[in-house]
């Protein structure tokens, strides 16, 4: 290890190796409040450099510089081998462990085409923001063969069905896509989404209320503070080693019933007050200590 990687873990300063794929657009820059910033770990870097780590953006597969802690953030629901293993020189890898978040992988909600259920059906891309990501490497591959089918362009809305029955066919046999029972949640005000955002011990949640059943985007007309997650998450994210994210839920019956893992959240905009990020610097400061000490003692 260089002399100037132990210097730096030694004077409690972490140097710090944010892994992308050379298709992202991802920076780090000073301004805290840059309206260009695309990613939240963007701005919980921006903070981590405030208190005086160095951070580093290392983009491909190629195996990246000598690092603290390193993070996969590769913007792909599925992801390569080959950048987990250019990780493999760091102290340790945020979500190296997290490398599929495809629907089929994460959700308990799925339905086959002969499962009995009598209730809504929601139809859904299986990669995460409609594909959006894979549709874009594969338009800049020009050529090279996809997981996104050429016959599908990337879209991440939802169609929602009065039941199984009303899907249409080339849905069931689409492996773009997956068919999911309708679960939400629903209070006076409307129907409620969870999220719980968090970076090692580091959390915040919020609530967001919609005017429809899928919470989402132009829907969304109250944002709500903290909220319990249940045990039943926790023990799942502390199964599959994610790090860092975003989880989307709901709680159904008194059942959480999760939705979406993110491992590459997008910036979390609250109208008014702290949106949460300087906590998860601290979060990520904290996994980097404890897991330099663990490799001083070992």
């Amino acid at each position: 290890m260089s002399s100037q990687l132990s210097s730096s873990s030694s004077s409690g300063k972490q140097r710090i190796v944010v892994l992308v794929s050379d298709m992202d657009r991802f920076s780090v820059v000073d301004d805290e409040h840059d309206p260009q910033r695309k990613y939240m770990l963007e701005k919980v870097l921006h903070f981590a450099r405030e208190l005086g780590h160095e951070v580093i953006v290392h983009r491909g597969m190629s195996e990246i510089p000598e690092a603290d802690i390193a993070i996969l953030h590769v913007d792909l629901s599925v992801v390569d081998e080959a950048y987990a293993a250019a990780c493999k020189s760091a102290r340790y890898v945020i979500n190296g462990a997290v490398r599929d978040i495809t629907k089929r992988n994460i959700s308990k909600q799925l339905l086959a085409r002969d499962d009995p259920w009598d209730g809504q059906v929601i139809v859904k891309s299986d990669l995460n923001c409609g594909g959006g990501p894979e549709f874009k490497q594969w338009k800049r591959s020009r050529g090279l063969l996809s997981r996104l089918s050429l016959r599908t362009k990337a879209t991440d809305d939802y169609s929602v069905y009065a039941n199984a029955s009303a899907v249409p066919s080339a849905m069931w046999d689409h492996p773009d896509y997956v068919v999911e029972r309708l679960l939400t949640e629903q209070t006076d005000d409307g129907w409620v989404l969870r999220v719980w955002i968090f970076m090692g011990e580091a959390e915040f949640t919020r609530k967001l209320i919609g005017s429809e059943p899928v919470v989402k985007g132009r829907s969304i007309f109250k944002v709500e503070g903290p909220s319990e997650i249940p045990d039943e998450l926790r023990d799942y994210r502390a199964r599959v080693g994610f790090d860092f994210g975003k989880f989307d839920f709901c709680i159904c019956d008194g059942r959480p019933v999760l939705f979406d893992t993110n491992k590459t959240p997008g910036v979390f905009h609250v109208p008014h007050g702290d949106d949460g990020t300087r906590s998860l610097a601290d979060g990520l400061i904290a996994l980097a200590n404890a897991n330099t000490k663990i490799r001083q003692t070992v």
